[in-house]
């Protein structure tokens, strides 16, 4: 084997190395909880969202019922994970520890996932395909601002990715009212003092991020 072949596949053997590494080390603070005052837009969340998301499963499983007549229950919405951990809390009882695990190997497996289906459709040295035709996050920020029609199908990627469903099935005015965001943003931010790092349609595109984490129906929790 030629040398820069065996140093290749020794560096690669290396990379696995502490990939397998940084992964079995999320395992090591699971009972760790959020620090407090942290620069998360929502510091209560952390006493708020492991309780929301699982109860149904902690509820089936101490009282035989799914759902609590007045809660708040949102597994009506997002049956997945409650089923996932009702299972495993039939081996564990109901765990916190428990269910960070089964969330920490989900997020793992969504990794591999990704970095399968990345391999299987772009070799390695080949250039990116075009956004109609990717499997995995379908965006790229283009030099410069851009119309509706080209910040429509790059909203819709952002949208599936922090709501879990197209822009299409939002309210009909939901684009609209992002792009004047966005169009505000980078009008704003062109003539702004002092000039932030940010350029002006790198700014738009933030805020509609933004936009987006926070959530469009904050409203309902």
């Amino acid at each position: 084997m030629p040398p820069f072949q065996q140093s290749t596949r020794l560096w690669r053997t290396l990379l696995w190395l502490v990939i397998a590494a940084l992964c079995a080390w999320r395992f090591t603070g699971l009972a760790a909880d959020f620090p407090n005052q942290s620069q998360w837009m929502l510091d209560q969340a952390k006493y708020t969202d492991e309780g929301w998301w699982g109860g149904a499963a902690v509820m089936q499983h101490l009282t035989g019922h799914w759902f609590v007549g007045g809660d708040y229950n949102p597994a009506t919405a997002v049956p997945v994970w409650p089923i996932l951990l009702a299972a495993l809390f039939h081996f564990t009882g109901v765990s916190i520890l428990a269910a960070r695990a089964l969330n920490v190997a989900i997020s793992i497996a969504n990794v591999a996932l990704v970095y399968l289906v990345v391999r299987r459709n772009v070799e390695p040295g080949q250039e990116l395909p075009p956004l109609h035709d990717r499997l995995v996050f379908g965006f790229d920020e283009p030099r410069g601002p851009v119309d509706a029609a080209a910040f429509g199908p790059r909203f819709d990627v952002l949208h599936r990715t922090f709501l879990g469903y197209p822009a299409s099935l939002a309210p009909p005015t939901r684009t609209a009212r992002f792009f004047q965001l966005y169009r505000d943003i980078v009008a704003g931010h062109a003539k702004a003092e002092p000039k932030s790092r940010f350029t002006p349609d790198e700014a738009g595109w933030a805020a509609v991020c933004y936009g987006l984490v926070r959530h469009p129906e904050f409203h309902l929790y």
